[in-house]
C-alpha cells in the first residue's frame, strides 16, 4: 500500500513516470491490487497511452466487482476516444454498483445529451443535483439541457437555485466549515 500511495503523490505532482514505477512495485507485491490498477491507468491516460490505460481499468474491474471508479474512468477515457455509446455502457455500469454515483449520472447525463437524449440526461442530471445540491456542474448541465428544450422558465429557476446553493458553499468555506 505504500508503493501505492508513492505513485499517488507522484502522480499528483505530474511525475508520471515516477508514479509508473511506484504503481508496478506495488503490482508486483500485490497482483490483485485493483486500486493501483485503476491509478496507473489515469497516468496511462494523462500520458496518452489510452490502450494501455483500458486494459488496467479493465483489470481493476475484473478484480474488484464493487468498485466503480474503474466504470467511471473507462466511461469518460470513451468519451475522449469519442466511442459514447461504450461510454454510456461503462456509466451504467459505475451507477448499477453505485445508484449514488453523483459524477456517474452527470457525465452520463453529458453523453445522452449529446446523443440528443435530452429527456434522459436531464434525469441524470436531476438525480445528481438530488445527490449533491451542491455540485455546480450538474447545475449547469441540467440549465443547458432545459434551455435546449426550450424549458426557460425552469431553467431560470434551476439557475436561480445554482446561485444560492454555491453562494452559500462560499459562505461555509469562509467561516471554515465543510
Amino acid at each position: 500500500m505504500t508503493y501505492h500511495n508513492l505513485g499517488n503523490l507522484y502522480a499528483k505532482q505530474g511525475r508520471h513516470d515516477e508514479a509508473i514505477q511506484w504503481y508496478l512495485k506495488a503490482l508486483e507485491i500485490n497482483p490483485k491490487y485493483a486500486r493501483a490498477y485503476n491509478d496507473l491507468g489515469n497516468v496511462l491516460v494523462a500520458l496518452g497511452q489510452f490502450d494501455k490505460a483500458a486494459e488496467h481499468f479493465r483489470t481493476a474491474a475484473a478484480l474488484d466487482a464493487t468498485a466503480t471508479e474503474p466504470y467511471f474512468n473507462l466511461g469518460n477515457l470513451m468519451v475522449r476516444l469519442d466511442q459514447l455509446d461504450n461510454a454510456i455502457a461503462y456509466f451504467q455500469r459505475a451507477l448499477a454498483i453505485d445508484p449514488n454515483y453523483v459524477r456517474a449520472h452527470n457525465n452520463l447525463g453529458r453523453v445522452l445529451a449529446a446523443r440528443g437524449k435530452l429527456d434522459e440526461a436531464i434525469g441524470h442530471f436531476r438525480e445528481a443535483v438530488r445527490l449533491e445540491p451542491g455540485f455546480a456542474e450538474a447545475h449547469e448541465s441540467l440549465i443547458s439541457a432545459l434551455i435546449e428544450q426550450e424549458k426557460t422558465e425552469e431553467a431560470s429557476r434551476q439557475f436561480q437555485l445554482m446561485r444560492r446553493l454555491v453562494k452559500g458553499q462560499g459562505a461555509a468555506t469562509k467561516d471554515g466549515a465543510r
